[in-house]
């Protein structure tokens, strides 16, 4: 059972990686890069800003240390334990992927650290930016699935990858938006009292 999944999981990335076009390439090789996103960030920043005045730092903190946790957890922890190499490092499979710009990422794979953090932050943002009734919130999860398919476009990461950092990303997300309410809550009722 587990070798039929490793196939399939290699099925896919090369059926992905296969299908690579130049525009395709330079399209997710872009969406991959972490700084291109800095203007989504710096709009998240000024919605979080502008809604949340007073609690915008309790956010922000939030944010810190969910990216942190997120990050660690799958690079510091995961991918140290599994020891899973990623599609461009497997021996077998490496020869057989299209390369774009010679990218191949780290040695490991196995969770992968962008769909972990895409995620929590896209997860994150879903509960705290709720309260505020935007309607286009779920963009937020078409920029992180896009940014999760990216990986296996660039036959950096198998779909397992994806899930597990997907899945991972999804429950920081919800642990830190959790701790956020009661954080607030707590923090509501302190004010109270001292007035």
């Amino acid at each position: 059972m587990i070798e039929k999944l490793k196939d399939l999981d290699a099925d896919f990335v090369l059926f992905v990686n296969g299908k690579h076009t130049p525009f395709l390439d330079s399209f997710f090789y872009i969406v991959s890069m972490t700084w291109v996103w800095i203007p989504l960030y710096i709009l998240l920043l000024y919605l979080v800003l502008k809604n949340f005045r007073s609690q915008s730092w309790l956010i922000l903190l939030c944010i810190i240390i969910l990216i942190t946790l997120s990050d660690q957890f799958a690079s510091g922890l995961v991918k140290q334990w599994v020891m899973r190499y990623r599609p461009t490092h497997n021996i077998i499979l490496g020869p057989q992927l299209h390369l774009v710009n010679d990218y191949k990422g780290g040695m490991y794979g196995f969770i992968s650290s962008h769909a972990s953090n895409v995620f929590a932050i896209t997860t994150f943002l879903t509960f705290i930016l709720k309260e505020v009734r935007l309607k286009w919130l779920w963009l937020l999860w078409i920029w992180a699935g896009l940014v999760a398919f990216s990986r296996v476009y660039l036959g950096v990461h198998y779909l397992s990858d994806i899930l597990g950092g997907a899945l991972a990303g999804v429950f920081f997300g919800w642990l830190i938006s959790s701790l956020f309410f009661l954080l607030r809550n707590k923090f509501s009722k302190e004010i109270i009292k001292i007035n």
